[in-house]
């Protein structure tokens, strides 16, 4: 969703509150302050995915992708070709 939309949505109450846990652009520049302000908008850094479970899934998919690594397997979640 565009984030001007979504700051109009709540200045014209089409909408009561939003949280959001990104942003279109990224890190943070004036073009965000609106919402990032906004009274009715809570905006995290990426921290809506945390939890204990969570950290435990990403640690065992890290260490899995890092088996798959040293074995010349396919690793997931690779963001690059090496």
């Amino acid at each position: 969703m565009s984030q001007d939309a979504l700051v109009e949505a709540l200045d014209n109450n089409v909408i009561h509150s939003a949280g959001i846990d990104s942003l279109e652009d990224e890190p943070l520049t004036e073009k965000q302050e609106p919402l990032f302000n906004h009274p009715r908008a809570i905006v995290t850094g990426h921290y809506a995915w945390y939890s204990d479970a969570s950290a435990q899934v990403l640690q065992r998919r890290a260490t899995d992708n890092l088996i798959k690594l040293l074995k010349g397997q396919y690793v997931e979640d690779k963001l690059n070709r090496i």
